[in-house]
């Protein structure tokens, strides 16, 4: 693809925040700013699951399984992209043991096992969010999400340069009908995408370029999934292929879709996939086993635990 049609490259954050249960007590890392969770940006070079390993290891002393993911949010501040996703882990080896104040550093002191009402009594806390997503897990339990809503794999090399000066991302935008036909580019028959020029909250982008392309309004059903393809170097450049369904604001708008020479409806089978990722997506959306994730799931950052949208 031309440089020009990939849009930005954005200098991009990635945070992963990890949260282990046992019983009604929680992990709590007490760092040198205060009592928080495991939680770190993750490194130049891995993707969210990797790093989400690493700082528990790092913070918490425990290797860990990834279980699933609680919630993605994202900072919708246009002048850089800012992810984080909130993990539910479980140690490999139950009877390892968490960091003692033996093993202080200049970042971390301990790592203890709290109930909520205890975490409560400990000063200072670094973010009283940490409270807050104790207490909705305990009380809510909500179910967890794949791990596979996200995908990719390391870069050749890490690097704790967490700031990746350049990712492109792409925003694939979904829309199926009744009989199950994806609506496509009329000249490509291909998914209908884009490449951001700022880091704004991808679903509103999502409907906005589709309502500029094809006049027509629609509103988004949520996040999809998000594969990620690290820089193979300081100086290189990675992407974020971000996947978005959507549907038609109003019904009666159809015809007038159909009527616009820049798109059409394709069976699955004739979908062109620019990238391996976009059949699988397709696949998974028309047999239901990918399921766009509601505004409680994927959200701007600082949206209360247990969102609903009215």
């Amino acid at each position: 693809m031309e440089e020009k049609e990939k849009g930005k490259a954005l200098s991009t954050v990635m945070i992963s925040l990890i949260v282990l249960r046992n019983g009604d007590k929680f992990l709590a890392t007490h760092e040198t700013r205060g009592w928080y969770l495991p939680a770190g940006r993750v490194d130049f070079g891995e993707t969210f699951e990797t790093g989400a390993k690493r700082e528990c290891l790092e913070e918490a002393g425990l290797k860990v399984k990834l279980d699933g993911i609680l919630r993605v949010e994202q900072c919708a501040d246009p002048r850089q992209a800012r992810l984080r996703v909130v993990y539910s882990a479980s140690p490999l080896n139950p009877n390892d043991s968490p960091r003692s104040k033996e093993t202080a550093d200049e970042e971390i002191i301990e790592a203890c096992w709290l109930t909520v009402d205890e975490l409560k009594t400990k000063t200072p806390i670094r973010s009283s969010e940490v409270v807050r997503l104790f207490d909705w897990v305990r009380t809510k339990n909500p179910p967890l999400l794949p791990c596979s809503i996200f995908s990719g794999t390391d870069g050749p090399f890490t690097s704790s340069n967490h700031v990746i000066s350049g990712l492109y991302f792409r925003i694939v935008t979904i829309l199926i009908n009744q009989d199950s036909q994806i609506f496509c580019s009329s000249s490509t028959s291909s998914l209908i995408s884009f490449y951001c020029t700022n880091a704004g909250y991808f679903t509103e982008q999502a409907e906005a370029k589709f309502k500029s392309k094809f006049k027509t309004e629609v509103v988004s059903l949520g996040l999809l999934h998000i594969h990620h393809i690290p820089p193979e170097s300081l100086k290189a450049t990675g992407q974020m292929t971000v996947y978005v369904q959507v549907e038609l604001k109003n019904s009666q708008d159809l015809k007038q879709l159909n009527s616009n020479k820049e798109g059409k409806w394709e069976q699955v089978s004739s979908v062109k996939t620019t990238e391996e990722q976009d059949g699988f997506v397709i696949r998974g959306v028309v047999d239901k086993s990918i399921v766009a994730l509601g505004e409680d799931r994927f959200c701007l950052e600082g949206t209360p635990f247990g969102y609903v949208a009215k």
